[in-house]
């Protein structure tokens, strides 16, 4: 079975957003990496230091072909919603076998 992957990096702010994505569309598997640093176009830097105040969490979800396009437009209308806030995606081919997941 073909998967496709897709990181969601996005403010701490819009984490009961997130949450809310993926109940709403029935992703049941994910990880959640709290704390995640770095520096992107909409959101500025977040190294959460004295410079550069605040942190991001980034979701991380795999998901097969067949639901990843609809899922994929949900993130991006969250993304349109949202982007000023700090939030970015990239989506990605998964490699492992489905049982490895």
């Amino acid at each position: 079975m073909k998967r496709k992957g897709i990181y969601i990096i996005y403010n701490v702010s819009l984490g009961s957003r997130i949450e809310e994505l993926l109940a709403s569309s029935h992703i049941e598997e994910f990880t959640i990496i709290p704390e995640v640093i770095g520096a992107g176009a909409a959101g500025g830097k977040r190294f959460n230091n004295e410079v550069y105040p605040g942190v991001n969490h980034m979701a991380f979800v795999v998901t097969d072909i067949s639901h990843f396009e609809e899922f994929q437009e949900c993130v991006h209308k969250v993304y349109e919603e949202f982007k000023r806030d700090g939030i970015t995606y990239f989506s990605f081919d998964i490699d492992a076998p489905a049982n490895n997941m």
